[in-house]
C-alpha cells in the first residue's frame, strides 16, 4: 500500500515539474541556468590556456 502511494505521488510530481518545464519558459530558463553559466566559464578558461600558451611559444621563438 505505501509502495503504491509513493510511486504515484512521484510519478504525479514528475508530471507536474514536466508540464511546467514544457509551459513556463521562465522557469526552464532558471532551471537550465547553472548548465549554461558552467559552459561559458569553461570556455573562457580554456581561451585563457590557450592565449597563454601561445604567449609563451610566442616568447620561446623570439631571439634573446
Amino acid at each position: 500500500m505505501i509502495t503504491t502511494i509513493i510511486v504515484v505521488a512521484s510519478l504525479a510530481l514528475a508530471g507536474a515539474f514536466s508540464l511546467a518545464w514544457l509551459l513556463k519558459p521562465d522557469l526552464r530558463e532558471q532551471i537550465e541556468a547553472p548548465k549554461h553559466l558552467f559552459h561559458d566559464q569553461v570556455r573562457q578558461y580554456d581561451r585563457g590556456v590557450q592565449d597563454a600558451r601561445e604567449r609563451s611559444e610566442g616568447a620561446a621563438d623570439e631571439p634573446e
